[in-house]
């Protein structure tokens, strides 16, 4: 039939009735945030425009600014949503002449002659390195107090940053059990030396009546301030020194177990003596297609109905389950529970013995997932809540209780030998192998890819034990949680 010429008239045939649109899940989610009182704080920053951009398009694409509050390095907007520079009551004192701040002057500068401010983007390999790291420790505290002074009636002050992914109907249902009339500080327990602090990246949450001891109208004025001295000269990360302001307002913080998570999906450690049926409601580390596909995996749970939370056996069941097999070449499965090395072996010659501690990493890989390795910061190794080991700290061989006749076959030997050790121990559910190195682990875990050195002589194998894992799995079915009163 030839499209016509002129439209067609109206007639009860080809209209639709006008009917309201019933709300979807991921509505009714956010309309409960609302009615709970919880506004979001979001912390960027301009080299994470990428990120940004996938949250907004997905996880907050129902948010409009009465539900979150953006924080970066620069003033602008994305969509609808104005970005406050959190900087920019920072003292002039430290800035000036501050290294720390050379970016900052660099992003005024690309904004000011409309040059991409992408283009200053630095490599996630750098970590610790990277210039809008070391500038990042300044937002916390104005963060903190800039939001009060916008939304002081929040009931409660949700922080999160770009790589952690929220489960917004989880976090309603947790933060309706507690009372945001008391000074409450949530969080993923981190450490310098013995002195305790939420990690910011885990996502950490403050009570309206926490904020108001802290920044309200009857505490004494320019709190941020007067931390920017020594936030420059006494602090190495933002949300330590955050836990100590509200440490003198006699706030501590309180762990948030087992809901705020520091690890993705791929590097959650399943299995004895971890989370498993409990409801999860951020994991952290997420590139943007990871977020992606963790947001298209509760609308397809949606799909299906289901009312119950998410928690950490539903996120082994979709992202870790399909993939487990028997072995797997270029790959890390992080097991690092007993490590078994020619270092370790006394049998073997010092002049044989091979020192792994300084194996390079493949932090230059785009595939490499740094927050699987060990991270060191300067003199005191800040163990985040989210699978990062202490520098060259390697367990002891002898962590089984003995050796078994596989490991007198020297573990470290090949890749099968390390198998063998771990077949024979019954509560080992994973092991890797590497240049003369075998590790073992209690728990099991996916992992990420890792490349073969540049040689071709240095290969990483992991292996799963995956039929007793799956023994496992099924003796550990869920049933409904029960949130706390």
């Amino acid at each position: 039939m030839p499209w016509p010429d002129k439209p067609l008239p109206v007639t009860e045939s080809n209209t639709y009735p006008l009917t309201p649109k019933q709300p979807t899940p991921e509505q009714e989610t956010v309309t409960k945030l609302r009615e709970e009182g919880i506004l979001v704080v979001f912390k960027t920053g301009a080299q994470e425009i990428a990120k940004l951009t996938t949250q907004v398009a997905t996880t907050l694409r129902y948010f409009t600014d009465r539900d979150i509050v953006f924080f970066s390095d620069h003033q602008g907007s994305i969509g609808s949503f104005i970005i406050h520079d959190a900087l920019r009551n920072v003292n002039q004192a430290v800035q000036s002449d501050n290294p720390d701040f050379d970016i900052y002057r660099a992003i005024k500068q690309y904004q000011a002659t409309g040059r991409d401010i992408e283009l200053l983007k630095e490599e996630d390999s750098k970590e610790n390195d990277r210039d809008g790291w070391r500038l990042d420790k300044y937002k916390f505290i104005h963060m903190v107090e800039e939001t009060f002074e916008l939304r002081p009636d929040a009931k409660w002050y949700v922080f999160m940053e770009t790589d952690t992914y929220m489960f917004w109907d989880n976090l309603v249902r947790w933060l309706k059990t507690l009372d945001h009339e008391k000074p409450t500080y949530l969080g993923s327990p981190a450490y310098v030396g013995d002195r305790e602090f939420a990690h910011g990246g885990t996502g950490y949450v403050l009570s309206n009546a926490a904020m108001d001891l802290l920044v309200g109208p009857e505490q004494p004025q320019g709190l941020a301030a007067s931390w920017d001295f020594r936030i420059q000269h006494e602090f190495y990360y933002g949300d330590f020194a955050l836990a100590m302001a509200l440490l003198e307002k006699g706030i501590h913080v309180t762990a948030g177990d087992p809901y705020l998570c520091g690890y993705k999906p791929s590097s959650l450690p399943f299995g004895p003596n971890n989370r498993w049926c409990e409801p999860v409601v951020t994991v952290h580390h997420m590139r943007s297609h990871e977020i992606n596909n963790v947001w298209r995996f509760e609308r397809q749970r949606e799909r299906f109905q289901s009312k119950l939370p998410v928690t950490y056996a539903s996120l082994y069941h979709h992202f870790v389950e399909p993939y487990l097999r028997e072995h797997l070449n270029n790959w890390d499965n992080l097991s690092d529970d007993t490590t078994y090395t020619k270092v370790d072996d006394p049998e073997v010659k010092e002049d044989d013995k091979v020192d792994i501690h300084g194996q390079p990493d493949d932090s230059d890989n785009p595939d490499f997932d740094v927050s699987a390795g060990p991270m060191e910061y300067e003199e005191t190794s800040r163990i985040d809540n989210g699978g990062l080991r202490r520098k060259n700290e390697y367990p002891s061989t002898n962590g089984l209780g003995g050796r078994s006749e596989g490991e007198k076959t020297h573990p470290y030997t090949s890749f099968e030998h390390c198998g063998k050790a771990c077949s024979e121990h019954e509560g080992c559910f994973q092991y890797l192998h590497y240049d003369n190195t075998c590790k073992l682990r209690m728990s099991f875990s996916l992992g990420n890819y890792k490349a073969p050195s540049s040689d071709g002589n240095v290969i990483w194998r992991s292996g799963w034990m995956v039929t007793r894992i799956k023994k496992w799995v099924e003796e550990h079915a869920c049933e409904e949680h029960v949130w706390p009163d």
